[in-house]
């Protein structure tokens, strides 16, 4: 019941922006196992030898679902990445945009030197994680030769003049203070029907649960956002 109630909920949404939910497949197992044998064989790729989680690979299933949808409505796209640890998250995009014939123009921000600093509002849990999940420059640009990289901190380091409309972006920067700037820094330059999609929407990351909800109040005029329950938080725009 609470899942067709869900289903209404999200069809009348989309619906007001000119979107639509998208049946990816007719047989939805089908299409699970297509994006679980994807997903191995990307992850395969990032961390050899290393197990898939299964919260994480669950987690990654909704930026498959997005892009699959944004990808059956446009020809091009411009997509972005912010935090990009190991690369799975922009591997994904880039390989679902190629199986659907899609054009795409993937842009990547990250200090590539780790985390920044944790302020108070991140929680004593996670005070000691800067610079963890440094994900090394030269690896990202073997896994994504095509990818644009921005290195810098965020959001200190964003370029000044930059003119590509974004139709998703992923943001997965653990910190209230980058995932703050990095919305901030987004909002005015997405598309009409475009998505964001921010990681760690939970209570073991208290700053990023702040860095959305103060986003969603301040901006409730120009974006609508739902939480998926599952540590991931959407925003469309409006």
């Amino acid at each position: 019941m609470l899942k067709k109630i869900l289903k209404q909920f999200i069809t009348r949404i989309l619906y007001s922006r000119g979107l639509a939910l998208v049946k990816l497949n007719k047989n939805r197992d089908s299409d699970l196992h297509t994006y679980s044998d994807l997903m191995q064989e990307i992850h395969h790729r990032c961390a050899p030898g290393v197990k898939l989680p299964i919260d994480i690979k669950k987690r990654k299933y909704v930026i498959y679902q997005c892009m699959q949808n944004l990808c059956s409505a446009k020809k091009e796209i411009v997509t972005a990445e912010f935090g990009v640890w190991r690369g799975h998250h922009s591997i994904l995009m880039n390989e679902v945009a190629h199986q659907k014939g899609v054009k795409i123009h993937h842009h990547i921000f990250d200090s590539f030197e780790g985390l920044s600093s944790p302020e108070q509002i991140d929680g004593s849990k996670n005070s000691g994680v800067k610079f963890s999940m440094s994900p090394k420059i030269e690896n990202i640009r073997s896994l994504l030769p095509s990818a644009y990289l921005h290195q810098g901190w965020i959001p200190d380091d964003m370029p000044k003049d930059f003119n590509d409309k974004f139709d998703l972006v992923h943001i997965d920067v653990d910190l209230y203070s980058p995932i703050k700037g990095s919305l901030d820094w987004v909002k005015t330059r997405m598309n009409k029907n475009s998505i964001i999609i921010v990681d760690d929407y939970d209570e073991r990351w208290p700053g990023s649960v702040k860095a959305i909800d103060e986003f969603m109040l301040e901006n409730k005029d120009n974006f609508h956002g739902i939480d998926t329950l599952n540590g991931n938080f959407l925003i469309f725009t409006l």
